[in-house]
């Protein structure tokens, strides 16, 4: 999840600069506001992929 990230916006907009937060150093002052955001990204990304899963899995059994 951590490459779908735009850490440079993300620090911006927490931070007010664009270098205060990144991939490998998040303050303590920010690390529970990074955290929630993670867990409502993998949130997203798990309910897409079980979409996308659920709509290939007809197409494939047709091709058998």
């Amino acid at each position: 999840m951590s490459d779908l990230i735009n850490w440079k916006e993300l620090s911006r907009r927490l931070a007010g600069n664009e270098t205060s937060i990144t991939r490998n150093r998040i303050p303590k002052k920010y690390q529970h506001k990074v955290d929630s955001f993670i867990e409502c990204v993998e949130g997203w990304e798990e309910k897409n992929i079980k979409t996308a899963d659920l709509e290939q899995k007809p197409d494939e059994e047709a091709d058998t």
